[in-house]
């Protein structure tokens, strides 16, 4: 029921798209040097509280773009936005990574790049990006919400009036520039989803709607990490589909072995497989 929508959306030119898209378009994947020294480490920031913070803001970018009523591309673009961003800015202040210049009598604000306001901006850029658009305000209100409902408060009606009102608007039409700024005011080179690989991957296959779900679902468990920055799409894609036919106890191809036809081998799999578990296993022990 959940693939329904996105299936009709995206099964027609699946095939097509799949085939075509090694040929001409190459997504920039970030070097391992960047990936150990994110500019959150190099200011001190430990590697564990930087990867809660991750996962932070992709939860609330899926559960806005649930209650916006998005696609699940508008997520999984935004949640690519926020990782990629992240790799650029460092959760600290403006002032600490790039001092900026400010005019004479004008006193400097000091802006935090938080999970929060941060998955803010890019929810409400992704949805221009996948011409999804909503309105500021609309996006504002939703994560209103979910801020008090997470700190345990009542629903609260939020006034256009109100200074409260005022702040998330500056800081959501100011993140949003920074986000363009940093990504070179360009996405096609950075952006690629594994979700319209996946139905067509299944479909080659023979695959079964409850392997299709169970895999979209690894596939949307996997944007919480970083995984885009670090892996092609393809072979995400491939991952999910062994997890899923692992759980489902559902036999793949095996001579040849599937994941040849598409261009990934076993021990790539397992590596973003493992990466996607390390994932549950976080939330254990927890």
């Amino acid at each position: 029921m959940l693939l329904q929508q996105e299936r009709e959306e995206e099964e027609d030119g699946a095939d097509a798209e799949a085939a075509a898209d090694g040929e001409w378009h190459e997504v920039v994947l970030l070097p391992r040097e960047v990936l150990r020294e994110s500019p959150s480490r190099r200011l001190g920031v430990p590697e564990a509280v930087e990867r809660r913070h991750r996962i932070f803001g992709c939860e609330l970018i899926q559960e806005a773009g649930i209650l916006l009523r998005q696609p699940q591309v508008v997520m999984a673009t935004a949640q690519t936005l926020f990782h990629r961003f992240f790799y650029r800015r460092a959760l600290t202040s403006e002032t600490a990574q790039d001092p900026p210049v400010f005019p004479p009598g004008k006193a400097p604000r000091v802006f935090l790049f938080d999970a929060f306001t941060v998955a803010m901006g890019c929810v409400f850029l992704a949805s221009k990006l996948e011409e999804k658009p909503r309105a500021p305000r609309d996006v504002i209100f939703v994560f209103h919400h979910m801020c008090r409902r997470r700190r345990s408060l009542p629903p609260s009606l939020l006034e256009v009036t109100s200074s409260r009102y005022h702040d998330l608007r500056e800081a959501l039409l100011t993140i949003e520039k920074y986000v363009l700024k940093e990504l070179g005011f360009g996405f096609y080179n950075v952006m690629d989803h594994p979700h319209k690989f996946i139905l067509y991957y299944i479909k080659t296959l023979g695959g079964t709607p409850e392997l299709a779900q169970r895999a979209w679902n690894y596939l949307n468990d996997s944007l919480r990490l970083d995984c885009c920055v670090r892996f092609r799409a393809e072979l995400i894609a491939c991952a999910a589909l062994y997890m899923a036919a692992r759980d489902l106890r559902v036999k793949l191809p095996d001579s040849p072995p599937w994941y040849g036809l598409f261009g990934c081998s076993l021990a790539e799999i397992k590596r973003v497989g493992n990466a996607i578990l390390s994932l549950y296993h976080q939330q254990d022990e927890e």
